[in-house]
């Protein structure tokens, strides 16, 4: 909430101070303070920010996830959901985290499968969870899983609102599909196209980070439902 804030009042700012050279500076001031607050906000909301892609790795760690069929921008109440279990169990390091198993412009929204949950990062010594908070899962369809390390495509994107969320989501799944058919691309991240099985998505206060797996890429198949 205070970075969603925080963000307003960027905004705020620039728009006051736009309309101050205006007034002080007179019209080409103005003008060139409108045009540097227009550039700032198109990037604050991500229209002119381009994602970059890395080679990366993703960390092994403990998973608990449910499995869902439906459109991936229906997952708003899965995250809520997941995000409870969070505050209700006091899960010190866990972060949200999703796994898509498919295409988004796959003909049948209705078939497309996901895995929403948490995950915590192994550091050391693994913290053991409550005993309550098992039982929940367990009650509850959360599948728990470890995860393995794994080299990985990876970029983040910030986010302040759903809109800029979506936005980032949407600009990495159309650079990923078009850029792992080029092959100047594959060679440089040593990815086979028909290896790019699952995207990964780990949320950190407001930024999402995308991982696609590259090795160990089975042991990332956690949809359970259609097994």
């Amino acid at each position: 909430l205070f970075h969603k804030n925080k963000m307003y009042w960027k905004i705020g700012i620039y728009l006051i101070i736009n309309l101050l050279a205006f007034k002080i500076g007179g019209f080409w001031l103005g003008l060139i303070a409108l045009c540097i607050t227009i550039y700032k906000l198109l990037e604050m909301f991500g229209i002119i920010r381009n994602i970059i892609f890395y080679r990366g790795s993703f960390g092994d760690g403990i998973v608990f996830t449910k499995d869902y069929y439906g459109p991936y921008n229906n997952l708003q109440q899965a995250f809520n959901d997941a995000k409870k279990l969070i505050s209700t169990y006091q899960l010190k390091d866990f972060l949200l985290i999703g796994i898509y198993y498919d295409k988004d412009d796959s003909p049948d929204q209705n078939k497309l499968r996901s895995s929403i949950g948490i995950y915590k990062p192994n550091r050391g010594f693994p913290d053991k969870v409550p005993e309550e908070f098992e039982r929940y899962c367990e009650a509850n369809e959360y599948n728990k899983n470890e995860l393995p390390n794994s080299n990985s495509i990876y970029a983040s994107w910030e986010f302040f609102n759903v809109f800029t969320l979506m936005n980032g989501i949407k600009k990495f799944k159309s650079l990923l599909y078009s850029k792992i058919k080029d092959p100047s691309f594959k060679r440089l991240f040593k990815v086979d196209e028909s290896k790019v099985k699952v995207i990964v998505e780990v949320y950190k206060e407001k930024e999402v980070n995308f991982y696609v797996p590259l090795l160990n890429v089975d042991k990332f198949m956690l949809f359970k439902k259609d097994k």
